[in-house]
């Protein structure tokens, strides 16, 4: 039986047409939504070396599992996130190989690279119907951390798995932050109070943001869901939620900024007055640190169901919880 004996993430041109073919001739059977401009979007970022339309997100690297031989066996795309995360998903095996523990050695390579380059935590999402995927990375060691209702499509339930990398003791850190010089004061407090929460940001991150802003949403084409575009809902210049509409008739609310409980009350709220009057928008969600007693007060007063409880995505030591409501009529 062939056996991973490499991994690497130089990829050739003959590489990435091999990627390419197994996507699309994978990918839209598992999820129908993911395009040919999302594949090209994947092998963009990875050429590129980091990610134009991200914020949470630096980079995506595709990576090449071979056997000692040098033909390729899988594939899989690695999201590198800030915070000390990384996202894998899809992975790739060569059929004929599928169901033999080859996804699951080469998976446990890959993070064992990042795990040395001190990413914190590995994780994937997945619609709940694909069990194949679930069962291998439960055997690799990742648990369900979440589980979202009606969150790919209506009637397919989402679920988040994901295993720690490094055995060290956590504590919750507070890094320092210099915010540039060319950020108004609004965005240079709007990052300020974000850091309390998450770890590596810096102007980029609010450049990366402003830059994929509209004034008007929904989204209607694919080229714009690849590009992130997102809409900011504000109460005042210091009470504001960055939303972010997905394919799938999902609003994230994440990361949002307030002080005090009546402005996160009335935050929600405009969010959900915002996007009710939509006809695709099913569902809101949002990640909020779970020391925050107060946000998760007002969360279920207003109908908010708590979904999962995500360890230390953003920062070490923090846990997040997400918090969704249904909007559709």
């Amino acid at each position: 039986m062939s056996s991973i004996e490499s991994i690497s993430n130089d990829l050739s041109e003959e590489d990435l047409l091999l990627f390419s073919a197994w996507y699309e001739q994978e990918i839209p059977k598992r999820y129908p939504l993911s395009t040919k401009e999302t594949l090209d979007s994947i092998i963009s970022v990875h050429k590129l070396g980091n990610d134009p339309a991200g914020y949470f997100t630096l980079s995506k690297t595709i990576w090449k599992g071979a056997s000692d031989s040098s033909e390729v066996l899988a594939f899989t795309v690695a999201t590198e996130k800030r915070g000390g995360s990384v996202k894998f998903g899809p992975t790739l095996v060569a059929e004929g190989l599928r169901g033999q523990g080859v996804g699951s050695k080469f998976r446990l390579l890959v993070e064992q690279v990042y795990a040395r380059r001190g990413f914190r935590k590995s994780y994937s999402t997945t619609h709940l119907r694909n069990t194949a995927g679930i069962r291998y990375l439960a055997r690799i060691g990742h648990s369900i951390e979440a589980h979202l209702r009606d969150h790919y499509l209506p009637g397919i339930d989402e679920v988040v798995l994901g295993r720690r990398l490094t055995s060290e003791e956590t504590q919750v850190t507070c890094a320092s932050l210099v915010p540039d010089a060319h950020l108004t004061a609004e965005d240079a407090h709007m990052l300020r109070e974000l850091s309390q929460t998450y770890d590596e940001l810096d102007e980029s991150f609010m450049r990366q943001i402003r830059k994929t802003l509209r004034n008007e949403l929904p989204l209607q084409e694919e080229c714009e869901y690849v590009a992130k575009f997102k809409l900011m809902v504000t109460v005042s210049g210091d009470t504001a939620a960055i939303t972010t509409p997905k394919r799938t008739g999902v609003i994230k609310i994440t990361p949002l900024i307030y002080g005090a409980e009546e402005l996160l009350s009335e935050l929600l709220s405009k969010v959900e007055e915002r996007y009710r009057s939509e006809r695709h928008v099913r569902k809101l969600f949002g990640l909020f640190s779970h020391y925050d007693l107060s946000a998760i007060r007002i969360l279920e007063k207003q109908g908010y169901n708590v979904e999962g409880y995500l360890r230390e995505p953003y920062r070490r030591g923090l846990n997040m919880l997400i918090y969704s409501k249904r909007i559709e009529a």
